[in-house]
């Protein structure tokens, strides 16, 4: 088992700050405990619902000493990182200092900056996220050339729960019965009682409402009167996202985190801004078709309110528009993308030579790799020697052995150019699969052959249908469909990977 070197989250909480930034560190956790790997979250006075849950999901919470603020804190969370043994500290807040940066570097770390707002300072952190859509290298003009983007909702942190609803779909009924109400886990402008207010404006003719009050909500007891005696029920623990999100045909949701989530569903939403960086979330995901922006949380009355839902509530078809344009953009695979960007150094790969004959024999004749093949038939020792010799020469075609911890071999890449297409193969040593180095291995070969071969600007993947583990891994590393075919008279699943994307 390749093991990731454990993985240190630095974010805050607070009704203040909210809970997103240490929601979205979590999402990322599971992507790298999914892997194998191990997570800390290192954060101040976190309020003890959002700790249970970081606990509960095997995450290790170490408190930030009281008073530690700018140099003092990045100092702390480089001290926990060298105990930790951690390589990469994810820094997620907007209290955080850019020169932190440049300080946990010198400590001889990698730093993922987490941001939704554009940074005009000259800083340079190894991988620098944003999922927002509209996010551009536009918005970082003094970045430093080491520091790669990671930029837009193809890179949204969604937690794992979300993964087995990737092939669901949403039914859309003529009249939306069923709101969900999810304002942030703090709402610390009390926006939901005005939610509440317009759903008893509405009477009969409102959907029946679902209420969150997220974890560091003050106010939960108060909004809990508020619904008494009405139809509306309020949720102070929600133990499934998902499924509150599947069976709601409609939401009311704060601009932040969450609306990736909704988009993801498929969930059409109206959004009300309730901080300054949910602003160009709320505008850019109604210009996307995907969500009603509400506008800023000040501005927004409960009368507003309930003249928006009458009018949507009984509008199937642009419902159902927006419920597509949410899908178009999330697929749910972000997480896991991160993730594959983290661990890029975990493999090597390196030109195969005649060498490496005999283990390339091995892999390609064992049953499990001949019976996904196109052609399943055994290939002889004398075919093999002869075949690898001629395509080693080949200046259309590449092969690379994939190298993990102490130079151990785990897996190969094949590619086949032709034009701008390449068309990739992968095969796994027996002894590596099941550790997610397919996908990692999908990944990395795919980039290195955009870097060294320019003129290639698409990968193709022919996969057979019933190979539902291929699929997976080809999705997971960044591959779209895009049609199906006969191969060898056999049917086929064509995937695609865009290079520069």
């Amino acid at each position: 088992m390749i093991q990731p070197r454990p993985l240190l989250l630095r974010a805050d909480a607070s009704p203040a700050i909210g809970t997103g930034h240490v929601m979205r560190c979590l999402a990322l956790a599971e992507a790298w405990q999914a892997v194998g790997g191990e997570v800390v979250l290192l954060s101040s006075a976190l309020p003890a619902p959002l700790k249970e849950r970081a606990s509960s999901q095997g995450v290790d919470v170490v408190n930030l000493p009281a008073g530690f603020q700018g140099d003092e804190d990045t100092r702390f969370t480089a001290q926990t990182a060298a105990q930790l043994g951690a390589l990469w500290v994810v820094m997620d807040g907007y209290h955080f200092p850019h020169t932190a940066s440049s300080m946990l570097q010198a400590a001889g770390l990698h730093v993922l900056w987490v941001d939704d707002f554009g940074v005009k300072d000259d800083f340079a952190p190894d991988l620098l996220l944003n999922q927002n859509l509209g996010a551009s290298t536009e918005w970082y003009p003094l970045l430093g050339p080491q520091t790669e983007l990671l930029l837009g909702p193809r890179y949204a942190l969604l937690r794992r729960e979300f993964a087995r609803w990737r092939g669901w779909k949403r039914e859309v009924p003529e009249r939306a019965r069923r709101l969900l109400v999810t304002l942030g886990g703090s709402d610390p402008a009390n926006v939901t009682a005005k939610v509440i207010e317009a759903l008893v404006l509405m009477g009969d003719r409102a959907p029946t409402a679902t209420v969150l009050a997220g974890a560091a909500n003050p106010r939960a007891d108060a909004l809990a009167r508020m619904l008494e005696g009405t139809p509306h029920q309020l949720c102070r623990q929600a133990t499934d996202m998902p499924a509150l999100m599947a069976e709601s045909d409609l939401a009311i949701a704060a601009g932040g985190t969450t609306v990736w989530e909704l988009a993801f569903m498929g969930l059409p939403s109206l959004l009300i801004c309730l901080a300054d960086n949910q602003r160009r979330n709320c505008r850019e995901l109604a210009a996307a078709g995907a969500a009603v922006d509400m506008g800023w949380h000040e501005e927004v009355t409960p009368q507003l309110i309930a003249q928006t839902m009458e009018q949507l509530i009984v509008d199937a078809p642009r419902r159902a528009a927006m419920s597509a344009g949410g899908r178009a953009l999330v697929d749910g695979c972000g997480a896991e993308r991160v993730c594959l960007h983290l661990r890029e150094g975990d493999l090597r790969l390196r030109p195969a030579t005649m060498n490496d004959a005999r283990l390339l024999f091995e892999w390609f004749n064992e049953p499990a790799v001949r019976a996904v093949s196109f052609s399943p038939e055994k290939v002889s020792w004398e075919h093999h020697c002869a075949w690898l010799k001629s395509k080693l020469s080949d200046e259309h075609y590449v092969i690379w052995l994939a190298e993990a911890g102490a130079g151990r071999l785990v897996g190969q890449a094949r590619f086949v150019l032709e034009d701008d297409t390449a068309t990739i193969s992968i095969s796994l040593a027996a002894e590596s699969r099941g550790q997610g180095l397919g996908t990692l291995l999908i990944w990395a070969a795919c980039r290195r052959l955009c870097r060294e071969h320019q003129r290639i600007r698409r990968i193709e993947a022919w996969i057979k249908p019933d190979n539902v583990g291929s699929l997976r891994a080809f999705e997971k590393a960044g591959f779209q469909f895009l049609a199906e075919k006969d191969v060898h008279g056999q049917p086929a699943v064509i995937y695609e990977w865009r290079c520069g994307l």
